[in-house]
């Protein structure tokens, strides 16, 4: 994006938005969308940044009360 850190944070937070916050909501967006479209947890892991895929788990079950294999079945039965 071309600008500091602080510069980024002073946006944000003239918008009224915490990156972590910002950061917590995209990732819950792509995690949902890559278990739809059958990515394995260890690319989720990998792509949202996560350092193994257990903390990924775990954080998805935070955010959706499920866990990821769960999230898939619910979303696609068989």
């Amino acid at each position: 994006m071309s600008i500091s850190v602080r510069t980024l944070q002073k946006r944000l937070e003239g918008e009224g938005v915490v990156f972590s916050d910002l950061l917590r909501n995209v990732r819950q967006r792509l995690a949902k969308r890559y278990l739809r479209e059958n990515y394995t947890v260890e690319e989720i892991t990998y792509l949202l940044g996560f350092s193994q895929p257990s903390v990924f788990r775990k954080a998805f079950k935070k955010w959706s009360g499920v866990m990821p294999g769960e999230y898939r079945r619910r979303v696609i039965p068989l």
